[in-house]
């Protein structure tokens, strides 16, 4: 629908929209994975969902680079037309998905919707220390767009050209995005399993080392106004590595420390709070990057980065595995 009227209040709208949409499926689609699940293989199925969800994203721009490439000059708009088909099969995919009834539920014992807002202060100490690192790491954890946008920037008006092929700034950009998703996609999955057998906050911190590494080559990068040459391809594929070592981890984590019945709420409030966090986040590298310097949001944010890890590590101990 964005593409119907090109303007930026209806695209404001409708990616607020879309960002309504996803605030309300991303706590019920954890909480079923997580009352699908077992404590021994919780990390293993956050680690698949997460690694299928990502091949979707990567065979996408994968699609929309081709497009690009062999349709220079056209329309970009067909690109979202495309994009309408498998959000159709996905949509149709879900009438094939049965829910479990829940016999002689009583009205009254069914949650409000204000449970998963109030869920931090009935949690548990654990829980909470945990969930605050977490949080605090999602507060300087901004959109992946700055990182897309310091691509392009080092990129523009430079030839641009990898393995005999020549791209655009808009195309490489695409591309890196591309390297990104397929080393998500594949580390993903070995992770949630590392997590199960290990300790899911050894892989979690890890990922963060990985993050803060990532955004302290931006920053060296954006400050010194260098050709890029190669670093934009390891560092994005450390990144990579970064996402497939925190997002189904980190729910993982936190599922393991709360009671069956409690993990929706839990689930949702991580969910809830980690987007306002996000928002927050977001909204601070944009001023950053237009009042001073964009390389500033990338040395600020690995410095915070590093902070996180020094709590985590001190501050929370491994899980005890539910009964």
């Amino acid at each position: 629908l964005i593409v119907l009227f090109p303007n930026i209040f209806w695209a404001v709208f409708m990616r607020s929209s879309d960002r309504l949409g996803k605030g309300i499926r991303t706590g019920a689609r954890d909480a079923l994975l997580a009352h699908e699940s077992t404590p021994a293989n919780r990390g293993k199925v956050f680690g698949f969902h997460r690694a299928m969800d990502t091949v979707g994203a990567f065979i996408g721009p994968t699609i929309a680079l081709w497009w690009l490439l062999t349709h220079r000059g056209e329309d970009i708009k067909h690109i979202f037309y495309l994009a309408l088909i498998p959000a159709a099969l996905s949509l149709a995919a879900l009438l094939f998905l049965r829910d479990h009834k829940t016999k002689g539920t009583s009205p009254d014992k069914i949650p409000k919707l204000s449970k998963s807002f109030s869920y931090w202060k009935e949690s548990s100490p654990v829980f909470r220390k945990t969930v605050g690192g977490i949080l605090l790491f999602t507060l300087c954890n901004s959109s992946d767009l700055f990182l897309l946008l310091a691509l392009h920037t080092l990129h523009d008006g430079l030839t641009n050209c990898y393995f005999g092929i020549c791209f655009t700034a808009n195309e490489i950009v695409i591309l890196y995005y591309i390297l990104y998703n397929f080393i998500y996609a594949l580390f993903a999955f070995p992770a949630g399993y590392i997590s199960d057998k290990l300790n899911p906050k050894i892989v979690f911190i890890s990922g963060l080392v990985f993050y803060t590494c990532t955004y302290a080559g931006f920053g060296y990068m954006m400050y010194n106004n260098v050709d890029p040459g190669y670093l934009p391809i390891l560092l994005m594929i450390i990144y990579g590595l970064f996402a497939a070592l925190n997002d189904g981890v980190s729910k993982a984590w936190v599922s393991v420390l709360v009671p069956k019945e409690e993990k929706g709420a839990a689930l949702g409030f991580l969910a809830g709070a980690g987007s306002i966090a996000i928002l927050f986040a977001s909204v601070s590298a944009g001023l950053l990057w237009t009042l001073i310097n964009p390389w500033t949001v990338f040395v600020i944010t690995a410095c915070l980065t590093f902070v996180v890890i020094f709590y985590l590590s001190t501050f929370t101990s491994k899980p005890e595995i539910e009964k």
